[in-house]
């Protein structure tokens, strides 16, 4: 699902849902209109129209009055982030992407292992080069340079991701 936002070119911080929007009393989208400007509905309805003749699949979210979300499947998603997104970014929309799109997000996981020379065990008649005595390892796992502990790679591996 795409959600679609708007913020004030100046202050991007502030953000607004439009299925908050379309859910305020009419003082309260007042309030907002001195904001965002007296026109703000048919200004967003424009907007929302040049946006769907770069990425058509917006015009379903166009089907109601008060327009809030596009339903994408998962492979749609995927290719409006491949392949659309920065489209829409360079005809002066802000994409907001998943984190994990980001370069930071797909940091690699990253597997060390430390090996140290063993002493041999006393009085157990095993000699000093059996595999036991020869190598001890330790193993830590990491994403990025940040280290998790074996549950939680344990849930990564569940999920699938």
């Amino acid at each position: 699902m795409a959600e679609v936002l708007v913020s004030l070119k100046d202050d991007p911080s502030l953000k607004l849902d439009l299925e908050d929007y379309w859910d305020l009393d009419s003082k309260s989208q007042q309030a907002i209109h001195k904001q965002f400007g007296q026109e703000f509905e048919k200004t967003l309805l424009l907007k929302l129209g040049y946006a769907a003749r770069i990425y058509p699949k917006l015009w379903q979210g166009l089907d109601s009055d008060k327009p809030t979300e596009c339903h994408l499947t998962l492979a749609e998603a995927f290719e409006f982030l491949k392949e659309q997104a920065w489209i829409l970014e360079d005809a002066g929309y802000k994409v907001i992407v998943p984190a994990w799109w980001t370069p930071q997000g797909r940091q690699r996981a990253k597997l060390r292992l430390r090996a140290s020379a063993k002493k041999a065990p006393k009085n157990t008649g095993k000699g000093y080069f059996q595999l036991e005595t020869l190598v001890q390892y330790r193993y830590d796992l990491a994403i990025g340079d940040e280290h998790i502990s074996q549950q939680e790679w344990q849930q990564l591996v569940n999920a699938k991701t």
